[in-house]
């Protein structure tokens, strides 16, 4: 059972990976024709939990893609899709209330420390290599997942191809921050207005990043969200 706290007018989806062309339009069907069975597979379910989050706004419409292959989101409309090996998410919101949004899910166990020199900066290894060996996974999956996130959430704003060690991730207290260590225009270059947020699952994380439009107050008072209940099945990680 997958619940995310989202502020007010934000709206998400969660599914397995079963879904087939059937969920599709004809014009995301045309971006799928050379695509093999299982990354099939994993773009049909993004795109599914993609409709049903959009529906909720009251948008019933396709999802292309950017030259970037970033998810081309109907006008008025941003949004985020992700996958892991198990699980396919979706988040989108009006553009009126929100700039950007970053998701991303991922398998818990996957990072391992031959792969931190290349993910991570001195700090956040050495914040690993401190940390009680039974937390490693899931820090290092959570540091790696966040950076994923911001990446997905700037990249629309900031067209700026970011490496892993161009953010760095804090984590403590159950919270996480993110400063960006490369010039971003506003509003990416103020961390204060990130809303970071992140769930831990048995075996999964999802994380996301909002950025709210500067003159939009967002409560969390009366989330929105799906719930839903699924089986675990097999993938692999895509940005988008």
């Amino acid at each position: 059972m997958i619940h995310l706290h989202l502020p007010e007018g934000l709206y998400s989806c969660f599914s397995d990976l079963s879904h087939s062309s059937e969920v599709l339009f004809e014009t995301e069907k045309n971006i799928a024709t050379a695509y093999e069975p299982k990354r099939l597979m994993e773009f049909c379910s993004g795109r599914y939990c993609a409709h049903l989050s959009l529906k909720k706004l009251g948008v019933d419409a396709p999802i292309l893609k950017t030259e970037e292959g970033a998810p081309l989101w109907p006008k008025g409309i941003t949004g985020s899709i992700s996958h892991s090996t198990q699980t396919a998410g979706s988040i989108v919101a009006s553009t009126d209330r929100i700039q950007s949004i970053g998701l991303d899910i991922e398998t818990m166990g996957r990072i391992s420390p031959d792969m931190w020199s290349i993910l991570f900066t001195p700090n956040e290894i050495n914040m690993l290599m401190h940390s009680k060996p039974a937390e490693i996974d899931f820090l290092s999956t959570l540091l790696f997942s966040m950076k994923e996130s911001f990446y997905k959430m700037q990249f629309p704003i900031s067209q700026h191809f970011m490496d892993f060690q161009d953010c760095e991730v804090t984590y403590s207290n159950e919270k996480c921050h993110i400063q960006p260590h490369v010039s971003l225009s506003a509003p990416l270059n103020n961390p204060a207005q990130y809303d970071i947020k992140f769930l831990r699952l048995e075996t999964e994380i999802i994380t996301y990043i909002i950025l709210h439009r500067p003159d939009s107050s967002f409560r969390h008072d009366k989330p929105k969200h799906q719930v839903y209940n699924h089986p675990r099945k097999p993938y692999r990680h895509e940005r988008q």
